[in-house]
């Protein structure tokens, strides 16, 4: 199956040159928010992408919605290039933002808003434009009356769900959902997410759901992409990849969810802040907080690892799987 957008050694540097530095035309030092990051997503397919804050998450999201331009490397819909397609085509690649609130034009009612997006695509007369409106809020299970409501009237869940009929109105074939859930409280939070796998599944969208909440990630995708510091240190299948995590900055993110079970006894093992993107550490960018940097030793210093297949479907950038398939097992 040929990938419907891929991501092709993508790099995005942002300039860190103060005011004094621009105005005597000197360089500082690049933020490196993404830097060669390989990804494709299938038809269909929901891939979760995780990390800490400043990670690059939301800058890579950014690239596939093609809302900026790679620094390096390239980014295609269908095969050709995403900054190239047409207005068209442009239209099938969508963003659903993290803060609905502040995305909703609050002198606008719902059926405005929703209005907009559906003459865009083509469809006139006020019959016409109504129907199409209310079939949306059915999609995403609001009742027909919020047409007149405004967005200071609803709740967090409902602006949320307002936001997606909005997206989904211009009948995209991939949705970029930049923490579509951190603002919701736990119970509108499950039905956010069940509500975007059913329309996934059911009208075969692809999405990739960024995310801070690893639960969350693992109810709805397929398949998962964790980043440190501007790069990909290991993707895999949802189920595997929390079965079994084989790189040291996985683990520490799952160790770092609290068990449900009060007598289970786990081992921190992620400790200080991410170094700056500014001046990343050397070699491998994880080895000053690695609580396994000693196993491999010096070699995490003076190179940075590939990410290799440990199988056909799992991916991991660490020297603790060399080449020759040799595991190391984590502590229990």
């Amino acid at each position: 199956m040929a990938a419907l957008i891929e991501a092709e050694s993508v790099k995005r540097y942002y300039s860190n040159s103060t005011w004094l530095q621009r105005l005597l035309l000197l360089r500082g030092n690049d933020i490196q928010a993404v830097d060669g990051v390989t990804l494709h997503i299938d038809p269909g397919e929901i891939v979760g992408l995780v990390g800490e804050s400043g990670c690059g998450k939301t800058t890579l999201g950014w690239l596939l919605a093609g809302l900026v331009q790679p620094t390096e490397g390239s980014v295609s819909f269908r095969g050709r290039s995403l900054a190239s397609i047409d207005a068209e085509t442009r239209k099938k690649v969508q963003l659903l933002f993290q803060y609905p609130r502040e995305s909703l034009n609050p002198r606008h009612s719902v059926g405005t808003i929703l209005g907009y997006p559906v003459r865009k695509m083509g469809y006139t007369g006020e019959t016409e434009i109504t129907a199409r409106v209310h079939s949306l809020l059915d999609v995403v299970g609001l009742p027909r009356r919020y047409t007149d409501r405004y967005s200071f009237q609803l709740s967090g869940g409902e602006l949320q769900r307002v936001a997606l009929a909005r997206t989904l109105a211009l009948e995209p074939e991939f949705i970029v959902c930049d923490e579509p859930t951190s603002a919701v409280d736990m119970n509108v939070k499950v039905q956010i997410l069940k509500l975007l796998a059913d329309i996934s599944r059911e009208k075969g969208i692809s999405l990739l759901f960024i995310s801070h909440d690893l639960s969350a990630v693992r109810f709805i995708a397929d398949r998962i992409c964790v980043m440190y510091l501007g790069k990909v240190v290991e993707q895999a299948p949802a189920g595997q990849l929390f079965e079994r995590p084989h790189h040291p900055y996985t683990k520490a993110l799952l160790d770092a969810i609290a068990d449900i079970d009060p007598q289970a006894t786990r081992r921190a093992t992620l400790e200080g802040q991410p170094p700056s993107p500014v001046a990343p550490p050397s070699g491998c960018r994880f080895h000053p907080r690695c609580a396994y940097q000693e196993q491999v030793g010096t070699l995490c210093m003076e190179r940075g690892p590939e990410l290799q297949p440990l199988s056909a479907d799992h991916h991991v950038r660490c020297f603790l799987y060399p080449e020759n398939g040799q595991k190391v097992e984590f502590d229990q």
